[in-house]
């Protein structure tokens, strides 16, 4: 989802692109990217990420329709109902990570 942003921006920006285009530039932006992952250290790659980065774009891209479309009080009115509930878990998770709940070594 990382690449969402970016299809928000596309959307914003060149109105006139399809999703089928920015799914497959996202693919294409994703297979750069794996063919530069091969060259690092580990040499390790993804498949799945072509897809995932396609399906990002794309996402961005709906969503970046619908704010142009609906404006931003909609999507402001559901971030006000969901943070009470999506706050705790987040924090927790995040304090966890940071290793707050980790016995010392």
């Amino acid at each position: 989802m990382a690449i969402a942003p970016l299809g928000l921006l596309i959307a914003i920006a060149a109105r006139g692109l399809d999703y089928r285009r920015l799914f497959v530039a996202g693919a294409a932006l994703g297979l750069l990217l794996e063919v530069l992952q091969l060259l690092l250290v580990s040499g390790v790659s993804q498949g799945l990420s072509l897809l995932l980065r396609g399906a990002g774009l794309v996402a961005g891209a709906a969503i970046g329709r619908y704010l142009r479309q609906q404006g931003p009080m909609p999507v402001a009115r559901l971030i006000r109902l969901a943070t009470p509930f999506l706050a705790a878990p987040y924090l927790l998770v995040l304090t966890a990570l940071s290793g707050w709940f980790s016995a010392p070594g």
